[in-house]
């Protein structure tokens, strides 16, 4: 559960690509726009499969955070 976490920091690295051109003014700069964009993009893809797969591999082991917090 604890890569979960880290997997939510790569999704707010990925938003925060995508938004970078509009609040720093490089829009006009269309090769870094671009750039930006896919990056975040495939950014937030990893991160949300990681995201997914993490959750779906600590239900197949039988963690989750009501048990863990309970013991």
């Amino acid at each position: 559960m604890k890569n979960f976490y880290w997997f939510g920091i790569y999704l707010l690295m990925g938003l925060w690509l995508i938004v970078s051109p509009y609040a720093l003014g490089f829009v006009e700069n269309l090769q870094a726009y671009w750039n930006a964009i896919a990056s975040g993009a495939v950014s937030l893809v990893i991160a949300l499969a990681g995201m997914y797969c993490d959750r779906e591999q600590a239900r197949e082991h039988g963690f989750s955070q009501k048990t863990s917090k309970a013991a």
